[in-house]
């Protein structure tokens, strides 16, 4: 039986990583897309602690949004796997 997971993509890098502490500005350029920081440094370690490395190769197809964060984190997540799936 085929089965659909949803993941949460990963958290941004510092000073981003913590909504609480931006300002409006950066906030609104966050969500606009003016703003682009890469995902945080250990995305890695966070996948693999909430699916595990044979959870994560286990994915036939990854469909994601156009924005930065879930793009880094599909190739992470590919990457992990081993896979040359198309995003």
């Amino acid at each position: 039986m085929k089965k659909v997971k949803f993941i949460r993509h990963s958290k941004l890098e510092h000073p981003y990583d913590d909504y609480s502490l931006l300002s409006f500005g950066e906030s609104s350029g966050l969500a606009t897309d003016r703003i682009t920081p890469n995902i945080h440094p250990e995305s890695q370690k966070m996948l693999l602690g909430n699916y595990g490395e044979k959870e994560l190769k286990s994915f036939d197809l990854i469909l994601c949004s156009q924005s930065n964060r879930t793009r880094q984190t599909a190739r992470l997540i590919l990457k992990m796997a081993n896979k040359n799936l198309e995003i």
